[in-house]
This record gives structure tokens, sequence and C-alpha cells, in this order.
């Protein structure tokens, strides 16, 4: 621990120390750089200022296109002061335009509209000229008294006053820069004396109070760090800290924060991942960043486990629910009525459902199947209604042919009523499922709901038709079994009953025909004469 103070501190102190030997270096190079300044600033002094030279050379310009001017005028011969007046209008003005406008970008805007206002008289002056020069461009004109005379009015009326306004204005203005480069000049020398005196002082108070500020820089740093590698260390051992108590506008106060994140971050991701084992799904949860590795892969585990506790509690609703089906397909496999209404009822209720019909195969007359509807359950009352649906008709007896299920979740107004005959509600989803066993349909059930359902749900159902179809099976070929038994038994009672019938003829003829007997006797022995018999 004091090896580590004290390096930090040297490496502190070294590092102000090092800065302040540079600011030293820089004060020396400053005071030299400025000594140099000086004398390069006084020898710039010596030489003409960029901008008087151009103006002159634009003074010069304007004298020489005045006097140019005046020659085309009256020197018809001077052919050479008229290709110089030409060279200058050019060549020479654009030259000096572009090398002044390109200066002036540098001047304040007041400098900058007067130059404006030279450029403005100066493409004056040319237009004149070149209107002279234009009438006066052959020797004929210069014999044309009316084409001289105008001529020469331009000349003394326009241009030679124009160009005594220019050459004004130029005087004035270079007048003005040399005025203005002798005070910068001034202010330049005593700017000088001032830097070279700021920057001997300032290199005194900046060597003092750098090694005061080392120092309290140094104390300042060390002890926020300690309470930092006092909370990392405990953090490395799994513990959990207190907040670092950090208020600073720095570095140190940055790293403060951040660890203080740190902690809390891990307090936040034990509290979450010890709801998760809890399996408390829905605790908030906010990782400590995009990067956080270990925050995103606990979301993902959560996801991952609510997912799974998702599955398993469909599976066990599921379970449940075949377990429940199953007993009550098993007590009431012995009538399709009460099957059929016990499931629709008891189904309605397990799914939430608002409305539920079931519907069977009615295939009495062979050449006349239909499916009946033989229970109704709707808004935990039970619905007695009469109704035959063709091969066909409407989605139930779509469902019969196709026999596959119909799920349906955008249910138009008043479609229920019209097409599953299910109420006047217009619920959200509607499920049609076939009961097929042994690939025949026996009938088919009809769920009406104001949510929608889940797809497990879905898959329930179908299962559930499937028993129910195997259900219905089974107690129709029981049902049929029992009816011919009972058709048996009652052709049985008749025929013992007719037997019975037959003896008891049987024994009345026979009692006819014995009193038939003894009366025949009878009469025979009135009419014969008794015989004597003789005793020998």
């Amino acid at each position: 621990m004091r090896n580590l103070k004290t390096s930090i501190r040297w490496k502190i102190l070294f590092g102000f120390l090092f800065l302040l030997l540079l600011f030293l270096v820089n004060g020396v190079l400053s005071f030299t750089s400025i000594s140099k300044s000086n004398g390069i600033v006084k020898e710039i002094d010596a030489s003409k200022d960029p901008a008087v030279d151009l103006l002159n050379e634009f003074k010069l310009m304007v004298v020489e296109g005045r006097m140019f001017s005046t020659n085309w005028v009256y020197m018809r011969k001077n052919e050479k002061d008229k290709a110089a007046l030409k060279v200058l209008q050019q060549e020479r003005y654009p030259a000096l335009q572009d090398q002044l406008a390109q200066l002036a970008q540098s001047w304040d805007s007041t400098a900058k509209v007067e130059t404006d206002t030279f450029f403005h008289l100066m493409d004056t002056l040319i237009r004149l000229e070149q209107g002279i020069m234009q009438e006066l461009s052959s020797f004929e004109a210069y014999d044309d008294a009316f084409i001289k005379w105008g001529a020469t009015d331009s000349l003394e009326l326009k241009i030679l006053p124009l160009s005594e306004v220019l050459l004004i204005k130029l005087d004035q203005s270079i007048e003005q820069r040399e005025q203005e480069k002798a005070q910068a000049r001034e202010e330049l020398f005593a700017s000088f004396s001032t830097i070279t005196y700021t920057v001997l002082t300032t290199g005194v108070v900046i060597l003092v109070l750098g090694l005061l500020i080392s120092i309290l820089t140094a104390r300042s740093i060390i002890r926020p760090l300690n309470k930092i590698k006092n909370v990392v260390e405990e953090l490395s051992k799994g513990q959990q800290p207190e907040q670092v108590d950090i208020h600073t506008h720095d570095e140190i106060g940055a790293m403060s924060c951040s660890v203080s994140r740190l902690a809390e971050g891990l307090q936040s991701t034990s509290v979450f991942a010890s709801n998760i084992g809890q399996g408390k799904f829905d605790a908030d949860f906010q990782p400590m960043g995009e990067n956080d590795v270990l925050g995103n892969a606990l979301l993902e585990m959560r996801q991952n486990l609510r997912i799974v506790a998702e599955e398993d509690k469909a599976r066990n609703w599921a379970n449940e629910g075949y377990a429940l089906f199953g007993d009550l397909l098993r007590k009431h496999n012995h009538s399709p009525a009460a099957l059929t209404k016990k499931v629709t009822n008891q189904l309605v209720k397990y799914l939430g459902a608002n409305q539920g019909s079931m519907f069977l195969l009615n295939d009495d007359v062979a050449d006349d199947h239909f499916l009946e509807l033989k229970a109704t359950y709707a808004w935990n009352r039970e619905k007695f209604l009469k109704k035959k649906v063709g091969k066909g008709d409407g989605l139930v007896g779509q469902c019969w042919i196709e026999k596959e299920p119909i799920f349906l979740t955008d249910v138009p107004d008043a479609y229920i009523s019209i097409s599953s005959g299910l109420g006047h509600s217009n619920p959200r989803c509607i499920l049609i499922v076939p009961m097929i066993f042994n690939e025949e349909v026996f009938g088919i059930l009809e769920l009406a709901l104001f949510k929608v359902l889940e797809p497990h749900e879905i898959e329930f159902v179908k299962r559930l038709a499937e028993n129910v179809a195997s259900a219905l099976s089974s107690a129709k070929t029981n049902y049929r079994t029992k009816r011919l038994l009972e058709e048996s038994q009652e052709k049985s009672e008749q025929l013992r009953a007719q037997e019975e019938e037959m003896r008891q003829n049987m024994e009345e003829l026979q009692a006819t025909q014995e009193e038939l007997m003894v009366q025949v006797n009878r009469q025979q022995s009135y009419s014969t004469p008794p015989v004597l018999t003789v005793d020998s």
C-alpha cells in the first residue's frame, strides 16, 4: 500500500514538474520569439504595405487611363497610347482588381465597401472610355465634328471629373492606411514590451503555483484512489461494498461513479438472479449497458426459463384437461346425449369460452345424412336449440366436408349469427373442429370466444375432439349393441308369450276334447240296452 502511494505521488509530481519545465522553456522560447519578431516587424516596417502599394498602383492606372483617353480624343495617330489604354483595361486593371479583392477579404466591412466603391467608379470610367474608343475607332470619325464634339464632351464633362473624384478617394484611403499603419506599429512596439515583462512575471508565478498545485493535486488524487481501490477489492471478493462518496468533476470522479454503478449493477444483477431462481420472471431488470455480458445473459436465461415455464404450464394445463375429460368420457360413454352435453359444458368452462356447440352426425336414414345440434352451452347457461346442418352449409358444413379445423380471428359483425348459429354476439375468434375417428366424422365441435385462443389451447381442443370422436364411436356401438340386445330380448319374450299362449290353447283344446269324449260316452250308454250276465 505504501509503495503504491509513493509511486503514484511521485509520478504525479514528476508530471507536474515536467509540465512546469515546459512552461519555463515555453517562456524562454516565447521571449526569444518575441525579440526576434520585434526585429522582423521593424524590418517589415521599412518596406511598403501591400495594400498601400496596390492602392498607389490603382491611382497610377486612373491617371494613365485619363491621359490615354485624352490622347485618344486629341491625338488621332497616337496608336501607342491607344494600345496601352486597351492593355490597361483588359489586362492590368483586372489583375489589380483580383489582387485587391483577395487582400480586402481580411479587411473590415467599411474597407470592403470602400474598395467596392473604387471598383464601381473605375468600372464606370472604363465604360465611358470604351464609349469614346468605340466612337473614335476610325480616322474618318475624327473628321465628323458631331462625333468629335460628343467624345470631347464625354471626356471633359464625365471622364476627367470622375477620375478626379476617384483619385481623391484613393488618396484619402492611402493616407488613412498610412495612419493606421503608424498607429499599429506603435501599438505593436508597446505590446512587445508588455509581453516581455508578462512572460517573465508569469513564468515565476507558474513555477511557484505549479509546485503548490502539484502537492495538493497529489493528495487529492491519492485519497479517492485508495477509496476506489478498497471498493474494487471488496468487489473482487464477491462482497457488496458501500457506495463510493466522491464528488469531483474529473477523471477520478468519473471513475468513482463507474465503480458505484458497477456495485449497484452487481447488486441489481444478484437480486435479479435470485428472483429468477424463485420463478419471479416478471421482476424488473436493466442491464448496465449494451455490452453487459452477465446482464444480457441473465435476460436471455430469464426468457428461456419463462418459455420453459409457459410450456410446462401449458403442458400441465393440457394434461389436467385430458385427465378431466378422460374421466368424463369414461363416465358417460354409454349415452351419446349425456356425453355431448357434459363435454360441451365442461369445455366451455375449461377454456373460458363464451359459447360452445356440438353437432353429431345423424345417419339413421341411408340417403339423408346431416349434422344435428345436440348440445349448446353459452354464457354460463345451457341453450336448447334445434338445428340441422347439411354438407357445405356455413362453416360447420364446410368443416364437415374438409375434415380440417377452422380458426377465425377476424370475425365480421353479425357473422356468427348467420353462419354458426351461436347467438347474436360478435366474438373475437371462432374455432370449429371436426370430431374424427378412423377417418370418419362423428360430429363437429364449435367454440366462440371474446379472447383469442393460444396455440396450445387449439391443439388441446383438436386432440380432445379425437378422443370425443372415439368415445362417440364406442358409445354409438354400445348403444346399437344395447338396442339389438333389447330387440332380441323383446323378441324372445314375445316367443315365450306365444308359446305359453299356445300351450294354454293346447291344454284348453285337450280339455275340450276330453269333455267331448265324456259326453259321447254318455250318449252311447243311454242308447244301448244293458246286457245281463249269468254267473255259471
